[in-house]
């Protein structure tokens, strides 16, 4: 597939380890990625590039519009799952298997993010609310919650959920 101009939604199928490019007219197309096993959690960069949670291969890969696979360069991931880019072009991931929220910066190194008590997390977005540093939410499957991480604090912001796992928040 040497180009996604038209298309704006992608689908993952969990159990047919592929991701889908569903597009404005015509039908569905498979984003080009080798060897994917359960992947979960998708995004689309800035650049146009598609982010993809594999998460039985405990990685995260990029692909881009001309079809090109990346394996980014996460380490100890354990059944990743959700996967959003940021607005400056770092990719954050929730792994739900070390319960813990890490994200790569743009040419930086990989960064835990001190979400606590997390059990089980399955979805994150970067929201820019006027802070320098992003905030960042999560949805956590295992306790019920969505919790909310601003520079200087965690806030649950919903309780009593029934296995959250999608998350999703303004375009930045």
């Amino acid at each position: 597939m040497p180009s996604r101009p038209f298309c704006n939604v992608y689908a993952s199928d969990f159990d047919h380890d592929l991701v889908n490019a569903l597009v404005v007219s015509g039908f569905p197309r498979v984003v080009p990625s080798d060897g994917l096993q359960g992947p979960e959690g998708i995004a689309v960069d800035r650049t146009g590039d598609v982010l993809v949670s594999d998460t039985g291969n405990a990685r995260v890969i990029s692909v881009s519009p001309d079809g090109a696979q990346t394996e980014l360069p996460f380490s100890g991931l354990d059944r990743p799952a959700g996967v959003t880019a940021g607005a400056s072009g770092d990719v954050y991931v929730a792994d739900s298997g070390n319960h813990r929220v890490v994200s790569l910066p743009s040419g930086g190194n990989q960064v835990t993010w001190p979400f606590q008590d997390l059990v089980d997390p399955r979805a994150v977005v970067e929201v820019q609310d006027g802070h320098q540093t992003p905030t960042l939410w999560v949805s956590d499957a295992g306790n019920g919650t969505v919790e909310k991480r601003t520079p200087s604090s965690q806030t649950r912001v919903a309780a009593g959920l029934r296995d959250p796992q999608g998350l999703t928040g303004p375009a930045t």
